[in-house]
């Protein structure tokens, strides 16, 4: 048996939706679920799911929950009686390896749920305000018009005739291409966070730069963050999708590219360059969150880039790219991965789904946060995160910390 063959404690811990909102109301396999979710966040899951387990889901209120990238799991298909091979999100598979195998030349890759720590709160707290809430998973390798065209015929399948879409990051991109294929199935969509004018964490993710993608590369003994960058995240199509939008220099033009290796691929390039995805300025209102350190711009230097950073944005996503111009918009002072999981956003969410009006979140940034005057470089960021981790030999505290810092924004290393 090779070690894609074995079935590791996350393989088994792939639920059909649904299965795990009832064991949370009901108490069962308690203790296997205080080892997934940890302690402090299973304390918190449980009495939002018994009150959604009370409540009564308004067929007419139908909700698809949308993530972001990298809001999804991904895995392979095993014959009965084994569990399906999980790669995204695995640890054990990256220590050996499998990150490769999420490179989109590999087959039979495909998403089975979206990520439970990051979105299971949200569905929760719609449900327990009468909405019937259902998700929408999927391969987030792809190009978001690909995406778009997939949950246009998950909107036309049913069972609603009419949807509400509530987006999460690169979600917001995928609801607004589905719009061009099955608009007339489509009520409001809320977005939270979504890079509607691109964001620069693609841009580093491309580069091998980005805190995600090193602390990967962190478990995989072989491959650098730079050589996963150009042999895996380098061939998705979703990143590019997302580069900044109007930047100066054009990231969206390969010849604005330093030299300096990994090269971005140039087709994708173009490909991004000429996608556009309908606005529906009465259909689609944002939430944009404010206040974290977050790359605001970049240019070349010495073959590299320079970026600064200020607090205009939610740790991932510029402020102003969180905003469609022409739409309603709500700002709060959360960072990007906490934006779907805040009570206080949920139930904003819930209002404007309902009335399209909410008075729970700002009309507008407050005060002008003054900029952090921080910039770093590539070389900076690739002096982090290079230490190799063996999964095996780490504590269980250890392991529930890499998990939980996983897409967190890193501490941003100063340069003059």
């Amino acid at each position: 048996m090779t070690k894609h063959d074995e079935v590791s404690v996350y393989d088994r811990l792939v639920w059909p939706e649904g299965v795990l909102e009832t064991l949370l109301a009901s108490g069962d396999r308690r203790r296997e679920l205080i080892a997934y979710f940890g302690e402090e966040e299973y304390a918190q899951l449980v009495p939002v799911a018994r009150r959604a387990a009370a409540a009564r889901p308004d067929p007419s209120r139908a909700v698809l929950l949308v993530p972001g990238i990298m809001g999804s799991q991904l895995g392979l298909r095993r014959e009965p009686p084994l569990p399906n091979d999980l790669l995204w999100v695995d640890p054990y598979d990256f220590h050996h390896g499998g990150l490769l195998r999420l490179s989109l030349e590999h087959p039979g890759v495909e998403s089975m749920g979206p990520v439970l720590h990051g979105y299971l709160r949200l569905k929760l707290a719609l449900t327990a305000e009468g909405f019937a809430v259902q998700s929408f998973d999927y391969d987030w390798r792809r190009s978001v018009a690909d995406l778009g065209r997939r949950l246009a015929d998950r909107l036309r399948a049913g069972p609603a005739p009419r949807w509400h879409l509530v987006c999460h990051s690169m979600g917001g991109l995928v609801a607004r291409a589905a719009l061009a294929h099955a608009g007339e199935h489509v009520h409001r969509i809320v977005t939270l966070g979504t890079p509607h004018a691109g964001a620069y964490a693609p841009l580093q993710a491309l580069r091998g730069v980005y805190g995600t993608v090193r602390r990967l590369a962190q478990l995989d003994p072989a491959h650098t963050a730079e050589e996963l960058a150009q042999r895996v995240f380098g061939g998705f199509p979703s990143l590019y999708d997302m580069l900044p939008r109007g930047a100066s220099p054009d990231w969206l033009d390969a010849a604005s590219w330093p030299a300096q290796t990994p090269p971005p691929k140039a087709a994708e390039i173009t490909r991004a360059a000429a996608a556009t995805w309908p606005e529906a300025p009465e259909q689609l209102i944002c939430i944009a969150g404010y206040g974290q350190p977050t790359v605001t711009s970049a240019r070349v230097e010495d073959d590299g880039l320079r970026y600064t950073i200020d607090a205009d944005g939610d740790g991932t996503v510029p402020t102003p790219s969180a905003v469609l111009p022409g739409h309603a918009c709500r700002y709060v002072a959360l960072a990007h991965s906490e934006l779907p999981r805040n009570r206080e956003v949920a139930l904003a969410v819930a209002e404007l789904l309902d009335t399209g009006r909410t008075s729970r979140l700002a009309g507008e940034v407050p005060a002008a946060t003054p900029a952090t005057g921080i910039e770093t470089t590539d070389a900076a960021l690739r002096a982090l995160f290079t230490r190799k981790l063996d999964w095996q030999a780490m504590t269980a505290e250890e392991r529930r910390a890499w998990l939980d810092s996983l897409n967190a924004p890193i501490e941003l290393p100063k340069e003059p």
